[in-house]
Order: structure tokens, then sequence, then C-alpha cells
């Protein structure tokens, strides 16, 4: 399958080696392995060009500004997003969570069932 690379950081992207290709041009691959960079948004997959439709390599354009501000807006956000729950595992304090697994309460009865309660001793 024929996809275009679109975006590179590194020369080998989810396992596999894009080293010797440019953001742009376009690689022949395996289905799964189109599909996963794909979905990844490493590459588009490669439309058919009508007849009359003229095709080149350009060079990537520069990012504008803006973009750079929201990604770094976006990389902040998930920062602090971290640091609150590293607040959380710190403090062992966390909210229940709505759309727990069926097994973890499973899991949590059978649990609280075995459990025993210890008699202190003064």
């Amino acid at each position: 399958m024929r996809v275009r690379l679109i975006r590179k950081l590194a020369n080998i992207l989810d396992g596999i080696d894009v080293s010797a290709y440019a953001e742009g041009e376009v690689l022949n691959l395996r289905r799964a392995q189109a599909y996963l960079l794909i979905a990844e948004q490493w590459a588009a997959p490669l439309t058919r060009a009508s007849k009359n439709e003229v095709r080149c390599l350009s060079a990537a354009q520069p990012r504008p500004l803006a973009a750079a501000r929201v990604r770094r807006a976006r990389e902040t956000s998930a920062v602090e997003r971290l640091g609150a729950i590293r607040a959380q595992i710190a403090s062992s304090q966390f909210d229940p969570h709505e759309n727990r697994r069926a097994e973890d309460s499973i899991r949590d009865e059978l649990h609280d069932s075995r459990a025993s309660k210890v008699k202190r001793v003064r």
C-alpha cells in the first residue's frame, strides 16, 4: 500500500524503518504497516491523482508561530494534569472513576469478602 510520509521525527516510526525517506515522499509498505503509520498520523493514504493534476515534491513549509503556541499550551496543560495525578498518587487519594473495568470491581469485591478484621491490642 502506498502512503505519503507527512511527519518524521525519527528514523524508525513504530518499528518501521523510514530512514531512507523524507517528509512528503511516497512509501510502498505492507498494508498493516501503512495502516499503523496512518493511524499514528505519521503518514497519509495516497489517493489516485486525476490525469490533469501535476505533482511535485516541495520543501516542508515552516510552521506558523500560532501553531507553536498552541502546541506549547497543550504541552503545558498536559504537564499540569500529570502534576495533579502525581500529587494524587503521593497522597493516595483518588476520585472514584465512573468507567471502571468490571474485572476491577469483581476483584475488589472478592478481596473485601476474603478480608478479615484484625483486633487492635492495647
